[in-house]
């Protein structure tokens, strides 16, 4: 015991140890997974919680490994967006619009009412269920991805759900926060900025990419700089996150445009595959072991019941309200039941709901605590449900034809 404590401060002191540990022990549960015929990043965010504070102790979550992480999920989604089929986007915008309605009423709606029910007072249970409306586009983009359903119409609704999701999830957010009268919220006048705000960003940002991207990606291309069309999609990525930040928007959103954007030039192929070596290989490996970090199991204290039973009020929320948006848009039953999965796991945005309610006095540490965990068990279920019913929704079409 006392080697190991050794081991662990050692460890602890090294920022260098951490990242070859976090980089090594992902590749090799994705690779684990991948033996048990799971989506890899199932295992990716599994040994986030093995090595970090809750089982292990090796790892711990620092500033520098919450920006890595910030990195991660920016590089995570850039590379979404270069992959997403812009035809069968604007197709499923309909769709995804009811899908997103749905992911929104349900899981706040019960997620509300359970909080009440479970004794907690004011503006609480009402932020309880505005948490629950987020979606974690990350997680579902890479399980997507990795079951090469990405590109496809059912894929492309689900990104385009998540994305509205959190949007409305934002301006809901703000509308709790100053009913509440915390720092960050504001009244009729405040939320109606936040909304403008918001369109006026994804206005200007699809537009004037497209105006602006393809020429100067064109431009460096042809310069005798090393990497020049890389350091360039780079600059634009994180400057569209950026901007989408200041705008009120997740900078995860900022970095899917720019993604899409550049996902439509000639230069797509060669800027993957430059994007995928770092992102792949360095910065998505800590977001998707940072997101365990947050698990603290120890102080979860009595509050295990509530815990179970909200995160079962967020999976089947999500599942029936996305997948019901889903079938009234359209879709058919399986199809409408691969959507509503898709969109059950919670993650970065949730994260920092949670965190924004912390940090305003809205919640206590304990009920943060048990947030996280909620997102946790939501974020780590959803890969391999979702491997499930997309081979359920095959085998069946298969079945029939």
């Amino acid at each position: 015991m006392h080697l190991i404590n050794i081991i662990r401060e050692g460890i602890s002191e090294s920022l260098l140890i951490q990242l070859a540990i976090i980089i090594g022990a992902v590749k090799l549960a994705g690779t684990l997974s991948d033996k048990l015929n799971q989506p890899t990043v199932f295992g990716k965010l599994l040994i986030g919680i093995i090595i970090g504070p809750s089982v292990l102790g090796l790892i711990h979550e620092t500033d520098t490994i919450k920006l890595l992480a910030e990195l991660g999920v920016i590089m995570l989604m850039f590379l979404a967006g270069l992959e997403t089929d812009v035809n069968e986007f604007k197709k499923a915008g309909f769709a995804a619009t009811l899908t997103a309605i749905g992911g929104v009423i349900l899981p706040m709606a019960f997620g509300a009412w359970y909080s009440l029910s479970a004794g907690y007072k004011g503006f609480i249970p009402l932020f309880i269920g505005t948490l629950l409306t987020a979606t974690s586009v990350s997680i579902s983009a890479q399980t997507l991805r990795e079951l090469g359903r990405l590109r496809s119409k059912v894929g492309m609704t689900i990104l385009g759900a998540a994305v509205i999701d959190d949007v409305l999830g934002i301006v809901v957010l703000t509308l709790v926060l100053g009913l509440a009268g915390t720092a960050g919220g504001g009244g009729p006048a405040e939320v109606t900025f936040v909304i403008i705000k918001m369109g006026l960003f994804f206005v200007f940002a699809t537009y004037l990419g497209k105006l602006v991207i393809p020429p100067v990606l064109k431009w460096l291309h042809r310069m005798p700089v090393t990497q020049g069309l890389t350091a360039a999609a780079l600059i634009f990525v994180f400057i569209f996150a950026f901007t989408a930040e200041k705008a009120g928007v997740a900078n995860i959103t900022g970095a899917y445009i720019a993604g899409i954007i550049m996902g439509t030039t000639k230069y797509r192929d060669e800027i993957m595959e430059k994007s995928e070596a770092l992102g792949y290989s360095f910065l998505i490996p800590i977001f998707f072991v940072s997101i365990g970090l947050k698990a603290k199991v120890e102080s979860v204290g009595g509050g295990l019941m509530f815990i179970v039973i909200l995160s079962l009020i967020a999976v089947l929320s999500k599942l029936v309200g996305c997948g019901a948006g889903a079938k009234l848009s359209g879709f058919g039953w399986k199809k409408s039941l691969v959507i509503g999965t898709g969109m059950i796991s919670r993650g970065e945005i949730a994260l920092i709901i949670a965190s924004i309610g912390l940090n305003a006095k809205l919640i206590d540490n304990s009920l943060y605590t048990a947030l996280v965990i909620m997102i946790l068990v939501s974020t780590i279920v959803t890969p391999p449900l979702l491997k499930a019913v997309i081979h359920l929704s095959d085998k069946k079409v298969k079945h029939v034809s």
